[in-house]
C-alpha cells in the first residue's frame, strides 16, 4: 500500500511540474529533487507504463533521459544486473506499443543514452 501511494505521490509532483502556476511548479521542483534517484528510476518507468496523459509521460521520459546521462554510474550501479535487463525490456516493450510520434522520440532518446552509457561500461 505504501508504494501505491508513494508512486501516487510522485504521479502529483509530475503534475505539478507540468502546472502554468510558478509557485506550484518550484514547489514541485523541489519535491521531485528530495525522492532519491532510484526511486526515480522505477516511478518515471511506472509513468511511461501506465495510462498517463501525454504530457506526463513526455516528461517522464526527459526527466528518465536526463537522469541516466547525468546519473548513471551513481544510479545504476546500485541496481542489479536483473534490474538493468528488467529496465532495458520495458523500454524496449514501450517503445514497441502504440503511441503518438512526441513521445516516441522522447523514448527513443531514453533508449539511446541508454545504450551510449551501457555500451561505455562494457569497453
Amino acid at each position: 500500500m505504501a508504494a501505491a501511494n508513494t508512486f501516487k505521490n510522485f504521479k502529483e509532483i509530475l503534475t505539478n511540474l507540468l502546472n502554468s502556476d510558478n509557485n506550484i511548479r518550484s514547489s514541485a521542483e523541489l519535491h521531485y529533487l528530495e525522492v532519491p534517484e532510484t526511486d526515480k528510476v522505477y516511478h518515471l518507468l511506472e509513468v511511461l507504463g501506465d495510462n498517463s496523459s501525454t504530457e506526463e509521460a513526455e516528461l517522464a521520459a526527459v526527466l528518465l533521459r536526463k537522469l541516466i546521462s547525468n546519473s548513471y554510474n551513481e544510479v545504476f550501479s546500485k541496481l542489479s544486473p536483473e534490474v538493468h535487463e528488467q529496465i532495458k525490456t520495458r523500454l524496449l516493450h514501450q517503445l514497441a506499443s502504440n503511441m503518438n510520434q512526441s513521445l516516441k522520440r522522447k523514448l527513443c532518446e531514453v533508449v539511446s543514452e541508454l545504450a551510449r552509457n551501457c555500451i561505455g561500461n562494457i569497453f
